[in-house]
């Protein structure tokens, strides 16, 4: 006769010789692409503005005050700090 198994037999993880290598692979893969994707220096080092007609490149680190001419209006564009933000919009 064929000895039953208890059931927590049948649900133990059998690790082969090559799973911790890929397991620890895995875990340093997302990790660096975890600090890469946060950290600062992987931010974007410009901003790009485009309007109906055209667009502009501004670099991230620039002090700038623009207005761009759209269809209905001006907006205006703050660059500083390291950030772009809108002013005013119509």
């Amino acid at each position: 006769m064929m000895k039953k198994k208890a059931p927590s037999e049948h649900l133990k993880p059998h690790l082969k010789i090559l799973d911790i290598p890929i397991i620890i692979l895995a875990a340093l893969l997302t990790l660096i692409a975890g600090v890469t994707a946060y950290s600062r220096e992987a931010a974007s080092s410009h901003v790009i503005i485009r309007g109906p007609d055209k667009a502009w490149v501004y670099p991230m680190d620039a002090e700038e005050e623009t207005l761009v001419q759209g269809l209905i209006g001006e907006t205006k564009i703050i660059i500083s700090g390291g950030r772009a933000r809108i002013v005013s919009s119509p």
